[in-house]
């Protein structure tokens, strides 16, 4: 379930943007990009929302995840 409207989805929303920007912060910083870490957390997070909306099935959706992590690790200069 995706639905904002659901405080507990927005819980669990929040939490993996939380763990993203932890994970993501130090790299990010060294790659000079010049963006914030929850910032680009919360655009991986909901972008993968948006895969939900289209993906034809499971395996599209890993496969536009999978293309996601490539580009981001690609920028901040880490294998994907």
């Amino acid at each position: 379930m995706f639905d904002l409207g659901f405080a507990s989805v927005c819980n669990g929303f929040s939490a993996f943007v939380d763990l993203l920007t932890e994970i993501i912060s130090t790299p990010l910083a060294e790659s000079g990009l010049g963006i914030a870490a929850k910032d680009l957390a919360e655009t991986i997070v909901f972008a993968i929302k948006g895969f939900k909306e289209i993906a034809r099935d499971g395996a599209d959706m890993r496969r536009m995840i999978g293309v996601q992590v490539a580009i981001v690790a690609a920028a901040i200069g880490r294998e994907g």
